[in-house]
């Protein structure tokens, strides 16, 4: 069980740093929700290269982190 958690806490350190690599298209995208202007809410644009593997990391440890943290409760 012990081990679950400290897995756990490296998955989480690891989720940490990625949301903060995420790019700066991201945040503008999170403007139009604080109101900020001049943010286009329908352009479609598609993660690539670094951005798309970010992504696709982010994606993979926060599932991740939800399994481990529910295997952490049932032991």
């Amino acid at each position: 069980m012990e081990a679950v958690i400290v897995i756990a806490t490296i998955v989480s350190c690891l989720l940490i740093i990625l949301v903060y690599l995420q790019s700066a298209q991201a945040k503008t995208n999170g403007s139009s929700i604080l109101g900020n202007e001049n943010v286009e809410l329908f352009e479609n644009a598609k993660a690539r290269g670094v951005d798309r593997i970010i992504m696709w990391s982010t994606g993979f440890l926060t599932v991740l982190f939800f399994i481990l943290v529910i295997v952490s409760q049932i032991l």
